[in-house]
């Protein structure tokens, strides 16, 4: 896990073989979620929080309240991502299951879905 500033440098020159960021994204699209911690405890990123320390019980706490606790060993933090990971992966089975059941409509409807946020870097 980098500063952000650092994700920021390398991303264009080193990451990607030199080929810089995918047309249309900015810099905080590629660099939160995987190679910067959060930014908050209530961030709403696929990403680790390595940094801050909330309240157990919050109701809007999306990471490990406490990483210095959780995050004491290797096999601790292998046994984290492989959770987190477990949980997308079952939730987009779920997803395709749900809509697969559909009819063909709703499918072309689903699956035809095309957005393009443009998101112009100014770096």
């Amino acid at each position: 896990v980098y500063p952000p500033e650092m994700v920021h440098n390398s991303d264009s020159a080193i990451y990607f073989e030199g080929n810089g960021r995918r047309e249309g994204l900015g810099a905080e699209l590629y660099a939160l979620g995987l190679l910067q911690s959060v930014d908050s405890v209530n961030s709403h990123i696929l990403a680790l929080n390595t940094l801050y320390k909330a309240e157990k019980d919050d109701l809007n706490r999306l990471h490990t309240y406490n990483p210095v606790e959780r995050f004491d060993s290797d096999e601790a933090l292998q046994s984290y991502m492989h959770g987190s990971y477990d949980v997308m992966y079952t939730l987009d089975a779920m997803e395709a299951k749900a809509i697969l059941a559909q009819n063909n409509d709703v499918k072309k409807k689903w699956f035809r879905k095309i957005e393009n946020y443009y998101v112009r870097d100014t770096r």
